[in-house]
């Protein structure tokens, strides 16, 4: 889940039932939480973030 804080600010609050450790997603972009449910704050285009995540999500092991 991606929510703008301001203009280009967002907090994202990641969930997974357990074949992603989201955890150790967020802690790539400074955030932190648990395997199933971790958050982080990041600042760019959303696009740009998205595309991000889904490539820390690729290199941390999960699909």
């Amino acid at each position: 889940l991606y929510s703008e804080l301001s203009d280009r600010h967002f907090k994202l609050s990641l969930r997974s039932k357990g074949n992603v450790n989201v955890e150790r997603v967020a802690r790539v972009f400074g955030g932190g939480g648990h395997i199933n449910a971790a958050a982080c704050r990041m600042e760019g285009k959303i696009d740009d973030i998205h595309r991000r995540v889904l490539e820390a999500i690729r290199t941390s092991g999960g699909s």
